[in-house]
């Protein structure tokens, strides 16, 4: 946990925040400060601060903000993620946030199981905790936006020249089939937004594919090996950040 994270509803009037449970744990075993010591604490959605703890008991401690700290760059990457096993989804979350995407898309493909829908992982009750994870974990306190897409062909062919207008567009596909390639040093050295699209572990269908195409995404391959989703995923947000 690299800084403790708090709602806006618990930060007191003269900017005091009374801490128990995990992050006090975490404070008093981990972090071990003595009063008068700084944390650094992020209030969800909104800023990052130094924050004096003020005192601290057995089982809760008092924070109170003090100086606004620089807020992190904002975040350069969208995806656009095929959505994959329930387990690997749930691997993914914490790692999607702490990467630094802004937008995440979770879409519906030939290939995604239709059981996989149903699944409890694609609850905000289960997923917004797992992706406050991963902001604990890099340090920043801004959300990415999650937006589930059932429905591809709609999507690519109505929204996506507005969401992604004057972005970068590739998408991961490892097989020759005539489309447009990207080399994704070039892509990689572009300073502005991009979006990534990355397809189930069974790949995108043709079909799929012309209908990136025609929505302007080039594809690239990262080479001979076969990877698992959670590991292209992270691998490709590294490249092109």
């Amino acid at each position: 946990m690299n800084i403790i994270l708090v709602s806006k509803e618990e930060v007191g009037q003269d900017q005091s925040i009374l801490l128990e449970g995990r992050r006090f744990e975490h404070i008093k075993n981990v972090l071990k400060p003595a009063v008068g010591d700084f944390l650094r604490v992020g209030v969800i959605g909104e800023d990052r601060y130094q924050a004096e703890l003020v005192d601290i008991s057995n089982s809760q401690c008092n924070l109170r903000l003090v100086d606004r700290l620089q807020p992190f760059s904002e975040p350069s990457l969208d995806l656009i993620l095929a959505l994959p096993r329930p387990k690997c989804m749930k691997r993914l979350w914490a790692q999607l946030s702490a990467v630094g995407f802004k937008r995440i898309f979770i879409v519906n493909a030939e290939k995604v199981e239709k059981v996989y829908w149903g699944s409890t992982t694609l609850l905000e009750e289960v997923y917004k905790p797992l992706l406050l994870e991963g902001l604990e974990q890099c340090g920043d306190t801004i959300l990415p936006e999650v937006r589930f897409v059932k429905r591809l062909r709609p999507f690519l062919e109505d929204e996506v020249p507005t969401l992604f207008a004057n972005q970068q567009k590739v998408i991961a596909h490892p097989y020759n089939n005539g489309v447009e390639e990207a080399i994704l040093a070039d892509v990689a050295s572009i300073n502005s937004r991009k979006v990534i699209a990355v397809g189930p572990e069974g790949g995108w269908n043709d079909f799929e594919i012309s209908l990136f195409a025609k929505a302007g995404f080039k594809s690239f391959s990262l080479g001979e090996r076969i990877l698992r989703t959670d590991t292209a995923v992270i691998a490709l947000a590294a490249l092109l950040k």
